[in-house]
Order: C-alpha cells, then sequence, then structure tokens
C-alpha cells in the first residue's frame, strides 16, 4: 500500500492534480493507495476534486482510501464539503435535494456534487437545481457589492450578467 500525502497548506486546483497523477501512477502499478490529510490545515474543495472524480467514477475506486488519522477538525470540514463522499443528487427526492440546498443558501460555500449527465428530465432538473442554488449563494453574498445594491430583485441581477 502507498500513502500519498496531501499538502499541508493545498490552496490550488494543481495540487489535486498532483495527487491524482500520483494515485494513478501507483494504482497502474497495481497498489493500493492511502490518501494522507493528517498535515493539511486547510484544502481548496477545487484541489479535491481531482481525488473525488477518480474515486467516484474510476474503476480503481476501491483501491483509493482517505486515512483516518486526521485532526477533528479536518474532519468536520471534510464532511461539510462532502469529501470523499460527494452529494449524490440522484440518490435524492427533489424535495430532499431542495431542502439540503436550501442549507447553503447563505453560506460561503457548497459541497462537492454528484448529478448524472444526461438529457433527461430528472438530470437536467437536478442538475438547474443545484446551479440555481450556486447562483443564489452567489447572489446573497455579493450584497458588499454595488452591483448587488444596484438592482432591485434577483432577476434583475442575473438578467445583468447575462444569466436568464
Amino acid at each position: 500500500m502507498r500513502v500519498i500525502e496531501i499538502p499541508t497548506t493545498s490552496t490550488s486546483v494543481g495540487s489535486g492534480f498532483r495527487s491524482v497523477l500520483d494515485t494513478l501512477e501507483c494504482l497502474g502499478l497495481g497498489e493500493f493507495v492511502t490518501l494522507d490529510l493528517s498535515k493539511s490545515r486547510f484544502i481548496n474543495p477545487t484541489a479535491l476534486l481531482p481525488i473525488v472524480a477518480l474515486k467516484q467514477s474510476s474503476p480503481f475506486a476501491d483501491r483509493i482510501g482517505v486515512a483516518n488519522d486526521i485532526s477533528a477538525a479536518t474532519r468536520s470540514y471534510l464532511s461539510t464539503i462532502c469529501f470523499p463522499n460527494p452529494l449524490a443528487t440522484d440518490q435524492m427526492s427533489n424535495d430532499e435535494l431542495s431542502n439540503v440546498l436550501e442549507g447553503y443558501k447563505y453560506k460561503s460555500y457548497v459541497p462537492i456534487v454528484s448529478f448524472a449527465g444526461g438529457k433527461e428530465d430528472l438530470a437536467t432538473q437536478r442538475r438547474d437545481m443545484v446551479i440555481s442554488s450556486i447562483g443564489e449563494l452567489i447572489y446573497n453574498s455579493l450584497d458588499l457589492f454595488p452591483v448587488a445594491r444596484s438592482v432591485n430583485s434577483k432577476e434583475e441581477f442575473y438578467r445583468r450578467l447575462g444569466i436568464e
């Protein structure tokens, strides 16, 4: 088994890709991989996305683990952003998804989300719900900026940004 250490402070997507490349190299050699987050103080969620994608859709998924010896604060953070198991929209009803997304309405982040691809009505509807929720989060967090204060409604804000 190979242990791959995630950098102490990982704020870039590139560090996530480096971890994925290291992981792929080990998996190609038939090894099991454990991701070590024990020394990480902060990990940008976008740096974790490549790891989540690899773990979710790879034929090697069962050979990738996350070490348990992490601080309570790091464990709480990872749980909050839904790592390593993203919020799976295809396993929820629309009402459940709506309720979960409502909880993020005034946060400064969104969880890592997995949604089905394709053009089916349900997949499209859930994808739209997530995108709309992210747009609303951005709108709510922009109240410090003049453009957000100068509009009368969320609809006008979206119109000004070219989002209909």
